[in-house]
């Protein structure tokens, strides 16, 4: 799959490893992007587009569609990608592969600034993405362990963190569990998206779990662009539409690409210092 193979090069380039696998749901977004000519009649000759950017790492992948029935793909020639800092040129991504971009050398986005991608090719039409802000950085204000219950299959932790009033927000929360040190899983687990309608300004107790056995966690609360976080609640929607047998059609996948199909997304992470627990509370 396209996006794996953009986590795996990366990965081997040393790219942050938090920013790389941040959702589930990404690695899932492949998928639809050979599937959308099919089920909404798009146009097979312009280019799919999956990007994201935060506070210190761009990532940005760009393919063309399959054809619904010969499952082949048109070869992008002379592809390249320019990132644009509101109307300014910021500079042309640094070329991994023949599909895979990364951040300019030396970029690094200002806050309240608006970026946006323009990508242009010998063989396809120039495919523009709408302008996105990096998000403010959220901040876990408490973790609490439940650790009451010895016999529960799952750690319970409750993260508590305070919602940025009047603005509307949206959140995302992953963790990776540790055991002795060594990580009990290679890719951070994706514990849900969230918007704040519910609780806007207040404290908000979001709980996750994780595997009995750790010793210690390391959480991430990211706080999502509303493109980012309506992407993937529209991959989530496009899943429960293929098992339910009386929807009609699948639900569309949301792009902000002009003359292209995909998204182009900011986040900001706040990282909670490793949480360590009570060897003796994770015994069977």
């Amino acid at each position: 799959m396209a996006m794996i193979t953009l986590f795996s090069t990366l990965i081997k380039r040393k790219t942050n490893w938090v920013i790389i696998i941040l959702f589930s749901g990404l690695i899932a977004s492949c998928e639809f992007s050979k599937d959308w000519d099919f089920y909404y009649n798009v146009d097979i000759n312009k280019l799919v587009v999956h990007g994201f950017f935060s506070a210190d790492t761009l990532v940005v992948e760009i393919n063309s569609l399959k054809h619904p029935l010969t499952k082949n793909s048109i070869e992008v020639k002379g592809l390249e990608a320019k990132l644009y800092e509101d109307d300014v040129l910021i500079g042309q991504l640094e070329k991994i592969n023949d599909s895979i971009f990364i951040r300019p050398t030396g970029f690094s986005p200002k806050r309240g600034k608006n970026y946006w991608l323009k990508i242009n090719s010998d063989n396809f039409p120039e495919a523009l993405t709408h302008k996105e802000t990096l998000p403010a950085i959220p901040t876990i204000d408490s973790v609490f362990i439940d650790t009451l219950n010895e016999y529960q299959s799952k750690l319970l932790i409750l993260v508590a963190f305070n919602d940025f009033k009047e603005v509307h927000n949206y959140y995302s929360i992953t963790a990776k569990e540790f055991y002795n040190g060594e990580a009990l899983n290679k890719d951070l687990f994706n514990q849900g998206n969230l918007s704040d309608i519910s609780f806007d300004g207040e404290k908000y107790f979001w709980q996750i779990e994780a595997y009995k056995w750790s010793d210690s966690v390391e959480i991430y609360l990211h706080q999502l662009s509303p493109c980012f976080y309506n992407f993937l609640e529209s991959i989530t929607d496009l899943e429960d539409s293929f098992n339910d047998p009386f929807v009609p059609h699948p639900s569309p996948v949301i792009s902000n690409v002009d003359n292209g199909y995909g998204f182009f997304g900011a986040f900001s992470t706040s990282k909670r210092k490793v949480v360590v627990i009570n060897a003796t509370n994770n015994s069977n």
